[in-house]
């Protein structure tokens, strides 16, 4: 959680060269969470707005945490974050599995 504190909040005031590699971390993730359509029962009633939407959910929701110092645990927010980028993709029932998988584990 500590390079996502840094990516959310600190990246925001470091300078132009900062913000282009944010805004290209954000297309990153823009694209994977858009790789859903792939696997979506009707893949043509979404689009790369949905991913966007869901990209910029995670960064509203983790910012308005890291600002008011409320962050939870990664064994509890990551299974909701997940269960939000699966939800438009391939249902309640596969997103509602997300909040049972723990989070993989980060280095060190």
């Amino acid at each position: 959680m500590k390079a996502t504190h840094f990516l959310v909040v600190e990246v925001r005031t470091a300078g132009e060269q900062a913000l282009l590699l944010f805004g290209a971390e954000i297309n990153a993730m823009v694209d994977l969470i858009d790789e859903g359509r792939a696997v979506a029962a009707d893949p043509e009633e979404l689009t790369r707005a949905t991913a966007e939407q869901i990209t910029g959910g995670f960064f509203n929701q983790l910012y308005a945490l890291f600002s008011q110092g409320k962050l939870p645990p990664e064994e509890e927010i990551i299974p909701q974050l997940m269960y939000t980028a699966v939800l438009p993709y391939l249902g309640e029932e596969a997103a509602q599995r997300e909040l049972t998988i723990p989070p993989p584990s980060g280095p060190g």
